[in-house]
């Protein structure tokens, strides 16, 4: 019996052994994860203390200095300086224009989770920024930010689907984003409502309830929507004939550098349909538009210029205007 009682005895002290042993290493193992937790609660306390700086640096308009500190918050990890740190490269305040390192630091920030940033990469892939233009790629990034409740996402989205962009054409869809950008306030989201109903997509077509939406973003101040809302007024559909409401909506709109505002107001000067011609102020405004990208204006600029030296204005046949337009937000 001796034997087997000292091999009991060998194998109970190794037990202690070992549970000392795995008792010493927990003890040193929570030691070890306390001091990465106080580092990274230092390098997180540190982080934000630099977005603070570089915020106060910014909203100071020393950009420099800005960038400097969103470099360090971001570089950290902080997902709100790596998007601000994409912003300001994507504006060039503080550098010059890089919409590649923008691309770079919002993709970092939409991997920590920051809902803006993929929204920011959603405008990118759309408008072909930083790489090609990629209308699946932008509805995949403005989907996901929909998701986190960024209204603008949806907006945008909705104008995806409105047009088939990236995605196959669904006006229901449109519809349902736009209906929910709007209870959070977008004014652009009131502007594509009302261009569905001016247009009869996905709805029952409506010039009433178009100038309804128009007017509703217009008031916000949406340059789109006042010229929407302008053509409504100067062709009475769905509101009566006032040129006067017209043509302000229309200043109002081409003053905030909307093209399609700045065409038709050309276009009403050059005909003096219901203003003295004034073909100076109509070119003028065609070449604002022309350099914002507006091939009608180009069209219509030269078509100005090669009668200005002649007497009289232009019938209304002789100039083309634009018509309705969804919209879209932007950076």
């Amino acid at each position: 019996m001796a034997p087997i009682r000292r091999i009991i005895l060998v194998l109970s002290l190794a037990l202690c052994f070992s549970s000392g042993f795995s008792a010493g290493w927990d003890k040193n193992r929570s030691t070890s994860e306390s001091v990465k937790s106080d580092k990274e609660e230092r390098r997180a306390s540190e982080a934000e203390t630099n977005l603070e700086l570089a915020r106060d640096a910014y909203y100071g308009k020393d950009y420099s200095s800005a960038i400097k500190y969103f470099k360090k918050s971001a570089k950290s990890g902080n997902s709100d300086a790596q998007y601000e740190l994409g912003c300001m490269y994507f504006l060039g305040l503080g550098t010059s224009v890089n919409y590649a390192t923008a691309q770079s630091w919002f993709k970092k920030a939409s991997a920590n989770g920051n809902s803006q940033a993929r929204f920011s990469l959603g405008i990118m892939a759309e408008y072909g920024l930083g790489s090609r233009t990629d209308f699946s790629q932008a509805a995949a990034w403005y989907e996901l930010a929909s998701e986190d409740g960024i209204y603008e996402a949806e907006n945008n989205l909705g104008v995806f689907y409105l047009l088939g962009n990236g995605v196959p054409q669904d006006f229901s869809k449109a519809g349902l984003l736009f209906q929910s950008a709007v209870s959070h306030g977008s004014s652009e989201a009131s502007c594509n409502l009302g261009y569905m109903y001016e247009t009869g997509r996905g709805v029952p077509q409506s010039y009433v309830e178009a100038a309804s939406w128009y007017e509703r973003s217009a008031s916000d101040g949406n340059a789109q929507a006042q010229c929407n809302l302008a053509v409504l007024y100067e062709n009475g559909l769905g509101v009566p004939v006032d040129f006067n409401r017209a043509l302000d909506l229309y200043q109002k709109s081409a003053s905030q550098g909307n093209p399609m505002a700045l065409v038709n107001l050309g276009a009403i000067y050059a005909s003096g349909k219901f203003v003295q011609t004034d073909l100076s102020y109509a070119g003028q405004c065609f070449e604002k538009a022309s350099s914002l990208g507006d091939s009608l204006a180009s069209s219509n600029l030269s078509v100005v210029r090669g009668r200005a030296g002649s007497s009289g204005g232009y019938s209304s046949a002789c100039v083309w205007y634009r018509s309705g337009s969804p919209c879209s937000v932007k950076l």
